[in-house]
């Protein structure tokens, strides 16, 4: 019935509840109010597209409760298909009954750009090329138009280690502007939401707790602040193995099923928590416990870890399209112009 016909949806706040709405947790698509609706969509032969800022957590949250009804690899059965577009459409999966599969050729492609990134492009003097695309008019009518374009979706790991090396300073100077009271940082992060709010406070009671273990004797209250940032700068891999900046690296293999069970979260805390120890050099019960509580707050994926990343960073960083997303969490957007707004 209907063959052909699509549906292009957000997630958070769309499909599910955002985590705000619901008491920081990510939502299964079988609690929303529209499961039973996009369930009947898909029977009766409709596709769903799901575009999102999101990481894999998505195949916990949809896939895993659809996955039955979807069209089969062989298309037999007649329902609809489910195609999910992860870290802001840099990479598109393929959902069958069967399995997920990263669909290549699109990463590879040539797509149009925002207005936004042809501004920023005339801004760093960065060339665009240009192709002829039919533009759909709201009168059903179609015009060829000239769009703006580039190759490819994703980035590669030279500047994925230029970029997090820039956010890891930024996060430091954020800290530095905090530990010292600066009123208008402090008005930003009071702003944020509790997730992140609870994400700072966490990070400052650990910075303060090693102070008094192992800061020098009293000290004025810069050289304080200095102790602390000095101690965050020399464990700064903390930021993207905690998942404050989050390295989401292509993948050019299926998922297994398996790999999305929901009962991963505790193999997840374990190896997390046993490479984080390690980078702290520090097995105290004060840093344990103010690990497990980051992880279990951000949730930081294992199949993208620190390892992996430093690993890619230190060999072929030319090759494009390794990275599909790096995301910094408990950043102020109000705060955004200030260090992001950098001369070409």
């Amino acid at each position: 019935m209907l063959n052909d016909t699509w549906v292009l949806a957000d997630l958070d706040g769309t499909l599910l509840a955002t985590p705000r709405k619901a008491n920081g947790q990510h939502q299964s698509l079988d609690k929303s109010p529209c499961f039973h609706v996009i369930r009947r969509w898909l029977l009766n032969g409709g596709n769903l597209c799901i575009v999102t800022t999101a990481d894999k957590r998505v195949f916990d949250q949809v896939y895993a409760p659809l996955h039955s009804i979807l069209k089969d690899a062989e298309g037999r059965n007649g329902s609809g298909e489910l195609l999910i577009s992860l870290y802001t459409g840099a990479l598109l999966y393929r959902c069958t009954a069967n399995s997920v599969k990263v669909v290549r050729e699109y990463t590879k492609a040539t797509h149009c750009v925002t207005h936004e990134m042809v501004k920023l492009a005339q801004l760093y003097g960065l060339s665009l090329s240009h192709l002829s695309v039919l533009e759909v008019g709201l009168d059903d009518t179609t015009r060829p138009v000239m769009r703006a374009c580039m190759q490819g979706t994703c980035f590669s790991m030279n500047t994925c280690c230029a970029l997090v090396a820039r956010l890891e300073e930024i996060f430091i100077t954020l800290a530095e502007k905090t530990l010292g009271g600066d009123s208008f940082f402090l008005a930003a992060l009071a702003c944020l939401s509790a997730r992140y709010k609870e994400m700072w406070r966490l990070l400052l009671d650990y910075l303060e707790a090693q102070y008094r273990s192992h800061g020098p004797p009293p000290a004025s209250a810069a050289e304080v602040v200095a102790w602390k940032c000095d101690f965050l700068r020399r464990r700064r891999r903390l930021l993207t193995e905690l998942g404050i900046i989050r390295v989401e690296l292509a993948e050019s293999s299926a998922i297994a099923l398996a790999e999305m069970e929901r009962n991963v979260t505790a193999e997840r805390m374990r190896l997390t928590l046993a490479s984080v120890l390690r980078i702290l050099d520090d097995d105290s019960e004060v840093s344990r416990t103010f690990l497990q509580k980051m992880i279990l707050l951000l949730a930081p994926g294992a199949r993208h870890s620190h390892g992996d990343y430093a690993q890619r960073c230190g060999r072929n960083r030319q090759r494009n399209g390794d990275v599909a997303q790096v995301i910094f969490l408990g950043f102020p957007i109000r705060l955004f112009t200030s260090p992001f707004s950098i001369p070409p």
